[in-house]
């Protein structure tokens, strides 16, 4: 690998970031949308869809908060308009929790992935006005992979939570259920981090 190809610390501490904000925004949604998919199980079908859009709509409030600002500190110092790319991804956010609490049952099954594509698509706007070449075919397109991968980790974080009892809080054990989400809060990070990361470095090369 070239050293043109290498990140310099900066740089990784910047992915660092990224990964951690999005781990961290997960982990703290997940309380909204286990509770979702847990009633949803136990009632056999999405009966109450307004109190399911309500708690899907803050789980996407909460994620998009979180990684906007995490996301913001990576873009500090390297790029403008950075409370418009908070107010982005709080807006993407929300509204794909509201859009996604809206599809009835279908919710659990992108109940982390819509939320995390809506902030991507919205973040989308603000790139093109600071990045000028930024396009369509590269920040949501891996936003969209990583917020999928996300969404089967998530499930995956479920079966463990379900494993090891209800409310993480009121578990004996609830450390794996806790490294599950982070674990699937910080790979999308982790994707998204590094293509932000690099798509800074071209820009600062143009």
């Amino acid at each position: 690998m070239s050293k043109n190809m290498r990140f310099r610390r900066k740089e990784w501490l910047s992915v660092l970031l990224c990964t951690v904000a999005t781990a961290v925004g997960v982990t703290l949604a997940s309380p909204f949308i286990f509770m979702v998919i847990f009633t949803v199980g136990m009632a056999g079908g999405f009966e109450n869809a307004s109190t399911y859009i309500e708690l899907l709509t803050k789980a996407g409030l909460i994620l998009g908060t979180i990684i906007g600002f995490g996301q913001k500190l990576t873009l500090i110092g390297q790029a403008s308009r950075l409370n418009w790319w908070i107010r982005a991804s709080i807006l993407g956010g929300t509204l794909g929790g509201l859009i996604v609490g809206s599809l009835g049952e279908t919710a659990v099954i992108l109940s982390v992935a819509m939320p995390g594509i809506a902030i991507g698509i919205a973040q989308q706007f603000v790139l093109m006005k600071f990045l000028k070449k930024a396009t369509v075919w590269g920040w949501i397109p891996v936003n969209i992979i990583a917020w999928i991968v996300a969404q089967v980790l998530f499930i995956v974080s479920y079966v463990v939570f379900l494993s090891t009892g209800f409310v993480p809080i009121f578990q004996l054990n609830p450390v794996p259920t806790l490294f599950a989400l982070l674990f699937s809060g910080a790979i999308p990070g982790l994707i998204t981090g590094i293509y932000l990361t690099r798509l800074l470095r071209n820009f600062k090369k143009e």
